[in-house]
């Protein structure tokens, strides 16, 4: 299974960013159809903490953190987040599978939920 990837690096304050050049989702519609498979996984591990808004630190901690999955992918729910409120584009290879999947999040089989479970663990 692959792990989706959500900031770029880390500053020279070790803080997590995204690249300068990182592809933005512009059209408002295409951001809620990919957020919405972001949020359509199945939740692998629930958290009830927030991060900090890494582009806007001013709007706190509204990040979620959990852990989700569609059983090919493994994403943080942080993703949708950025998605959505951002246009922070998921790395290109899991947008296609995105678009293949016609922004439907598959809901995987029980074995490759625990997979998942077992990859991140």
């Amino acid at each position: 299974m692959r792990v989706a990837t959500l900031f770029d690096g880390r500053d020279a304050d070790g803080e997590w960013t995204f690249a300068p050049g990182r592809p933005i989702v512009t059209d408002p519609a295409e951001r809620a159809r990919i957020a919405d498979f972001l949020g359509g996984g199945r939740m692998i591990v629930r958290i009830w903490g927030s991060d900090l808004d890494r582009i806007t630190p001013a709007n706190g901690r509204v990040v979620p953190m959990s852990t989700l999955t569609d059983g090919t992918w493994i994403w943080g729910a942080a993703l949708e987040y950025y998605v959505r409120t951002h246009g922070i584009a998921p790395e290109p290879e899991f947008l296609a599978h995105i678009v293949a999947h016609e922004y439907v999040a598959p809901q995987p089989e029980e074995s490759a939920w625990r997979a998942a479970l077992d990859q991140i663990s």
